[in-house]
């Protein structure tokens, strides 16, 4: 199942959030998907690459073990991280 994990925090700065993020990317990386990544976005025209959109890692739980995995390690970090907020929903779910 893929799952699309969204970091959010109402009072703290885009930087922050980015970087808790990429603290987490890494910690699912390590647990539970070893090939999550951060969720990209079509860029304007006028740039380079792809833009990353902030706060957003997507990533597939195939065992059970890798869900457990992954459900201790986001407490865990929302223990660490008081202020964020993290929304996980089914990442092919159509809005």
């Amino acid at each position: 199942m893929d799952v699309k994990v969204t970091v959010t925090a109402v009072e703290l700065s885009d930087e922050t959030i980015a970087e808790a993020t990429r603290e987490l990317l890494k910690i699912i990386r390590g647990d539970a998907d070893p090939r999550a990544r951060l969720v990209t976005q079509e860029a304007p025209a006028d740039s380079r690459g792809a833009e990353i959109a902030l706060g957003q890692i997507v990533l597939a739980l195939v065992t059970g073990g890798a869900v457990k995995g992954f459900i201790k390690e986001v407490f865990h970090f929302l223990g660490r991280h008081r202020r964020i907020k993290i929304e996980v929903q089914n990442a092919t779910a159509k809005n």
